[in-house]
């Protein structure tokens, strides 16, 4: 796919679905659908290097590589190219693997994890994700903590301090539990409340409630993806 811009959430999930499916319903004009085995690899190409595709964090479905530019142009490049297809082709069927399969896409998120697809990942995140997992980044650093524990209203509470008031618990929630995939406790507990003063200084104080708990590597993790 050439110059590909799949900015749509379906785009990017048809994508996944087809690169780990094994049949496909394929459907003719005038024809009913089939159901046919299926076998594809898709290769996105784009200058768009930000936000040519959705990428989840965590996602083993895309190995993504920024190919240098050309040092000089190279008219003869296609014929060139078509030339070196039967040495290729040797190669590949005489190579020995080097990796073994340790996923469904054969390799491990922490195998094809490249700056180019963590670049992508950071583009797609979107703003509230971000502002939370900085902001927990940075009570952690203040605090020297190596684990923290927060309530939905103390996010809220940390956004509203910095000038971001347009998100409410509800969206907050779904940052915590759908996309970091968190749990809050079973029951209401007394823990160690984090807040935010005036000056920007951070202060703790005594909560109590469901809270969410995150270790420090997860916090490091969340702000370098």
């Amino acid at each position: 796919m050439d110059e590909t811009f799949l900015e749509r959430k379906e785009d990017s999930e048809r994508l996944k679905n087809l690169s780990t499916a094994s049949f496909y319903k394929a459907e003719a004009k005038g024809q009913d659908r089939q159901e046919i085995e299926f076998f594809g690899k898709f290769i996105l190409c784009s200058n768009n290097e930000d936000n040519f595709v959705l990428v989840d964090p965590g996602e083993t479905r895309y190995w993504i590589r920024k190919v240098p530019v050309l040092a000089k142009d190279n008219q003869n490049l296609l014929s060139e190219l078509k030339k070196e297809i039967p040495f290729l082709i040797h190669y590949l069927q005489n190579r020995k693997l080097s990796t073994h399969r340790q996923s469904r896409m054969w390799f491990t998120a922490a195998q094809i994890a490249t700056p180019a697809l963590k670049k992508v990942i950071r583009q797609n995140r979107n703003k509230l994700e971000t502002e939370i997992a900085g902001l927990l980044l940075t009570i952690c650093d203040e605090k020297e903590l190596s684990e923290i524990r927060f309530c939905v209203g103390d996010v809220q509470d940390w956004l509203n301090r910095k000038g971001f008031r347009n998100h409410d618990s509800a969206a907050i929630r779904r940052v915590l539990q759908n996309v970091w995939n968190l749990k809050p406790s079973d029951n209401s507990n007394a823990y160690t409340q984090y807040r935010l003063a005036g000056d920007g200084s951070i202060y703790e104080a005594s909560g109590k409630g469901r809270f969410y708990t995150m270790d420090e590597k997860t916090v490091l993790k969340l702000n370098d993806s």
